[in-house]
């Protein structure tokens, strides 16, 4: 039993330096320490100190005790306090939510009975004639190109294209000229000129790079021949309507719109290569075999597409290569 309480012991702060001490504890007996470091002597009562550590551990588990109730108990709580506020809400304002809800059907009803009152009362065949006179109206006014219904940058500007072709002031060559640098991207070039028989011809080639992204100097954002000459026929096409629907009443007989690219040519032994700007597709529109402009340019720009003529095509000569 001596040997048990000299091996069970406790450390201590001196009562005058507060230094720690390392003592053993008895279970009755008061120890007189002596201080090792100021060499003071105090008192230490084993039993008391004993009764002081049983305290701090009853308080410390039933802290931990109502630490647990209370996270069980609060979150119970509140759930039942808010379904029993809810359920005497629902008690107390019963009559206010019927009352509430049959104002809703009643208003549902009567809105319900308007429409049907008015559907009744409309002359279904009135109503289709008077639909009919305003689409005929627009109709007219579209073909009379009305500026109301040119909201896009290339609306506006082929009005101002009619306009200058009806202006009967300038030379023909000039109004031409201006029209067809107005309906051309820029940079294009364009000439003017009087071919075999007297035909009025109009010459405009135009670089692809300026009407679509990707096609800078020998490079192709396509991956086939294929896919380029779409494009460059769809470009070549928008551009030749443009032209002939401004100059149509002008004294010019022919359009021819040329593609322009710059490729890398090779010798035919393929040593030597140079970068040369070449029309790689041209088409043709002669004004005598445009019989009728079935569609108005604000609801079709290819509406001359079908009149087109391939006269120049370069692309069974040209291959994609990859870098």
């Amino acid at each position: 039993m001596k040997k048990d309480f000299y091996n069970k012991k406790v450390i201590i702060n001196c009562k005058f330096c507060k230094v720690k001490l390392r003592i053993p504890l008895f279970q009755k007996n008061v120890l007189m320490v002596t201080c090792n470091h100021c060499k003071n002597k105090f008192k230490f009562n084993g039993s008391k100190y004993r009764a002081m550590v049983a305290t701090r551990a009853i308080v410390f588990y039933l802290l931990m005790v109502l630490s647990i109730v209370s996270i069980i108990l609060i979150p119970a709580c509140g759930i039942y306090l808010v379904n029993n506020k809810k359920q005497l809400w629902t008690e107390t304002n019963k009559g206010r939510i019927k009352e509430y809800k049959e104002k809703m059907e009643a208003d549902i009803a009567r809105v319900a009975e308007e429409y049907s009152q008015v559907i009744k009362a409309t002359d279904i065949d009135m109503l289709r004639k008077s639909a009919k006179n305003n689409y005929d109206q627009i109709w007219i006014e579209r073909n009379n190109y009305n500026t109301r219904y040119a909201l896009s940058d290339r609306e506006k500007t082929q009005l101002k294209m009619i306009a200058l072709a009806k202006n009967s002031a300038g030379g023909v060559h000039s109004i031409i000229r201006e029209i067809a640098q107005m309906a051309s991207p820029k940079n294009s070039e364009i000439d003017i000129d009087r071919v075999l028989n007297g035909v009025l011809a109009l010459s405009v080639n135009f670089h692809m790079s300026d009407l679509t992204k990707g096609e800078d100097g020998t490079s192709t954002k396509h991956q086939t021949i294929k896919s380029l000459k779409n494009e460059a026929t769809r470009l070549s096409s928008k551009v030749t309507n443009d032209v002939y629907v401004a100059c149509k009443d002008l004294d010019l007989d022919e359009i021819y719109i040329g593609c322009k690219h710059l490729v890398l040519t090779t010798d035919r032994y393929g040593n030597s290569s140079t970068d040369e700007e070449m029309v790689i597709y041209k088409v043709v529109v002669v004004k005598e075999d445009v019989k009728k402009l079935t569609h108005n340019p604000f609801l079709d720009i290819y509406s001359v597409a079908e009149y087109i003529k391939v006269v120049e095509d370069n692309f069974p000569s040209l291959r994609i290569v990859s870098k």
